[in-house]
């Protein structure tokens, strides 16, 4: 029910007028002239200090509508990687999270280590496969370490 809402929503005419222009390219047409600070407000609160059109209020009341929580999942035993050193505190948690996932799924579903196979598709540093193998004692047959 959630992706049919989101498509029918989608692809209403003025949605997708909205999506398919630029702010700078539109001479005021597609949005009539409203402080774009309101409109936060608005998303925010879903009220305003001034009246917002009310075509453009019901929009973002649906936005509000279909949108997904944004709190994170809580996860216990966040799993570390081996080190930490030159990746930012995004990258951290993105590794992090996704390791422990990874790592849990093969847990429960006790897929056998030698038959396992992962692919990091990352930015070359192999930083969440490097993780993922510190705790599945995985051990390789050839180097692992990035490319040229």
């Amino acid at each position: 029910m959630y992706l049919a809402a989101n498509h029918q929503f989608l692809c209403r005419k003025r949605v997708q007028d909205l999506l398919s222009s630029h702010p700078n390219s539109t001479d005021g047409q597609l949005v009539p002239d409203v402080h774009w600070p309101l409109l936060v407000q608005f998303y925010r609160l879903g009220e305003s200090s001034q009246t917002i059109p009310e075509e453009l209020a019901e929009l973002i009341d649906k936005i509000r509508y279909l949108q997904l929580p944004r709190d994170a999942i809580h996860m216990k035993g966040i799993l570390k990687p081996p080190s930490e050193v030159g990746m930012s505190p995004k990258k951290i948690h993105e590794v992090t999270r996704m390791a422990t996932y990874v790592v849990r799924l093969v847990e429960v579903n006790n897929l056998p280590l030698d038959r396992l196979r992962i692919i990091d598709i990352g930015a070359g540093q192999v930083r969440l496969l490097l993780t993922i193998c510190s705790f599945l004692s995985l051990f390789f047959s050839r180097d692992i370490s990035p490319g040229p």
